[in-house]
């Protein structure tokens, strides 16, 4: 197990029998702040190839929510020689493959960092959902933060609010 503590609280516990325990050392990690309500943490996961957090706003769980923060590491991709850019442009192809009516839209574009939106209007197979996303590249992992609504189309205050906390978040190194 490995544990990441920061300002006296447990921020990460990663099973590491997974896989090796380098990956799971973490580098570095999203320092955000959120929209001012009290999120908590719905759900933690990992696994060989990527941990994942997902917070969510009061009166909602991981199993039913409306809004939803998701931070991702996917572990070793950038000294893969993959980036952010790459990144996203094959997370759009499996969208678009999957036969899912979407909306894409770049946001910020570049190699190592890329801000974008996408949402769909949902069908019998899934709900309607307005995500706005930004990937980073890391020294060797890459990093993914969202704001995922359960809306085809956010209102614009919201969809301007959140586009600004994901813009400001920022990779901060771990110790």
């Amino acid at each position: 197990m490995a544990i990441d503590f920061e300002g006296g609280r447990i921020v990460e516990v990663i099973d590491q029998r997974a896989f090796g325990g380098e990956l799971a050392k973490v580098a570095e990690r999203f320092r955000f702040q959120f929209d001012g309500r009290p999120w908590s943490e719905g759900h933690r996961g990992s696994n060989r190839f990527q941990s994942i957090v997902e917070f969510v706003p009061p009166g909602q769980t991981a199993q039913n929510w409306s809004e939803l923060v998701t931070t991702q590491r996917t572990h070793d991709l950038v000294s893969k020689g993959v980036s952010a850019k790459q990144f996203v442009n094959a997370m759009k192809k499996n969208l678009d493959d999957s036969g899912v009516e979407n909306e894409w839209r770049i946001l910020r574009d570049g190699e190592n960092d890329v801000l974008y939106e996408w949402s769909t209007p949902g069908g019998k197979a899934h709900e309607a959902q307005h995500e706005i996303a930004r990937v980073v590249a890391g020294v060797r992992d890459l990093h993914r933060i969202a704001y995922t609504a359960k809306v085809q189309n956010l209102p614009p205050k919201d969809r301007q609010k959140w586009v600004k906390i994901i813009s400001r978040a920022t990779l901060v190194a771990q110790k």
